[in-house]
């Protein structure tokens, strides 16, 4: 990746030079002086291009100000990489990405990337396998021997086919392994030459829209119990469903995972620039809308879910003003293993939020449930749900707590107990699930048996 990257720079600079150097011409006495700022994107073919596109003109219409080159790029990988060079401002990126950058794991070889910041999550993007219609994949299973094309080299794309690969017992060796961009995966399929392709994007896909007009294909069902397992190993994914609506081709719905599409800035980007960018990107729906139609997707309420990154204070001024994020008691739920102090789950959490963890109790065997609130940084216990006393169970009700049953539990609520230090101990048995807006993530997903999950909420979304 480093050789990569030393040409990726020579490149960007010639790149960003000529494009400003173009259209150096400024207006007369203008309000503010001219910023120009440079969004890197994706193929041609994808999502990325044209929606960032529509993102840098609704900029531009709103402000008298700032110009945007919009740059057409690998992708998230990257994007990234650029943003931590320094040679890109804005860009489009999975949030999946942004987590193996920030932390340095997974796909991600360079050190860690951490002067990015979140601007906006800006639409789903669904994990899709193309197939032939007349093929014999039915099953990610049946892709062992067949040639795939999982995208770019080190792109998103490539880590979201070694997540689904993996969650069926095959890894990349197991295939034979393309390395194409949607418009060339799409062209490869009508000329027969590979069997699948992986797409990561918002549908409808343009590549594989075209691709339909010429071949009958299909997109291949993921199992309920694969996605499970994807969502409680890795948090950023969450369960779609594509349906006619999505593409006309599809005769059944089809289950599979998402990641967000995710609008992040170089943290040095100036706070006034970022929030003007924000401001008209929200209130520029309607044109963003009218060139792309996943500008439809734009809201101030989708625009804030968590990306495991910091947002900008530009951006936080901005949703704040407007009242989609509190005045400043927004922060993070932070998991990390203990021992290690590896973070191995991070969401942003708005204060007064509610979380809960399930477990078999290891004495009686008895489910528990135990309800947590968070309030002003801090974890409370509120409430405890189990169906039997036993061991390290309260028996009784303390001063200003209710016990009562509750379809068949014993059901203690009343508390307003601080705890300082939450940490759960990992058991296969004991089945360990975090409840968290409706996901449910089981902890020996997070970290082997045996091993202490610690639970902080921090301002940061990095431990410290």
């Amino acid at each position: 990746m480093h050789n990569k990257r030393g040409l990726l720079i020579v490149f960007y600079l010639i790149i960003t030079l000529l494009c400003f150097s173009a259209c150096g011409a400024v207006s007369d006495e203008p309000a503010k002086e001219n910023v120009y700022l440079t969004m890197t994107t994706g193929g041609t073919g994808g999502t990325y291009y044209p929606f960032g596109s529509a993102l840098g003109s609704a900029i531009e219409a709103a402000t008298d100000y700032i110009k945007v080159n919009i740059i057409a790029s690998g992708a998230s990988i990257e994007n990234i990489m650029l943003i931590g060079d320094n040679l890109a401002q804005l860009a489009i990126v999975q949030t999946d990405v942004i987590d193996y950058a920030y932390n340095a794991t997974f796909i991600w070889e360079d050190d860690a990337v951490t002067n990015m910041r979140m601007l906006m999550s800006l639409y789903p993007e669904a994990c899709q396998l193309v197939v032939d219609s007349d093929s014999n994949i039915y099953s990610v299973a049946d892709l062992a021997g067949k040639h795939v094309s999982t995208g770019n080299i080190g792109s998103g794309v490539e880590a979201n086919a070694m997540q689904i690969l993996g969650a069926y017992g095959l890894t990349i060796d197991d295939i034979e392994q393309e390395h194409l961009s949607f418009t060339f995966s799409a062209d490869a399929m009508r000329n027969k030459t590979i069997d699948a392709f992986f797409v990561t994007a918002g549908v409808p896909n343009e590549a594989v829209m075209d691709l339909q007009q010429s071949c009958d294909i299909r997109i291949i069902d993921l199992d309920e119990t694969v996605i499970d397992e994807l969502v409680a190993k890795y948090p950023f994914f969450t369960k779609v469903t594509l349906t006619g609506d999505d593409y006309t081709f599809l005769e059944t719905p089809v289950n599979t995972v998402s990641i967000m599409a995710t609008l992040i800035a170089n943290s040095d980007l100036d706070e006034g620039v970022v929030y003007d960018v924000v401001k008209s990107i929200i209130e520029g729906k309607d044109g963003i809308t009218a060139a792309h139609a996943k500008g439809e997707l734009i809201s101030p309420e989708s625009a804030v879910v968590d990306a495991g990154i910091d947002f900008h204070p530009g951006a936080l001024r901005y949703y704040r003003e407007i009242g989609v994020l509190p005045a400043d008691k927004d922060g993070y739920l932070l998991l990390s293993n203990e021992l290690t102090g590896e973070i191995v789950f991070r969401a942003k959490v708005n204060d007064g939020e509610q979380f809960s963890v399930s477990y078999i109790h290891s004495v009686n065997k008895s489910p528990v449930t135990e309800y947590y609130r968070i309030k002003d940084g801090n974890i409370y216990l509120t409430e405890q749900r189990f169906q039997a006393f036993g061991a390290g169970m309260e028996t009784s009700p303390a001063q200003g707590q209710n016990m009562r049953m509750e379809e068949g539990d014993i059901v203690i609520d009343g508390f307003s107990r601080h705890i300082p230090y939450l940490s759960y101990f990992v058991g296969r048995i004991a089945e360990h699930t975090l409840e968290w807006r409706e996901k449910s993530i089981r902890l020996d997903g997070l970290c082997e048996p045996g091993q202490p999950v610690l639970f902080t909420v921090s301002k940061s979304s990095k431990v410290i």
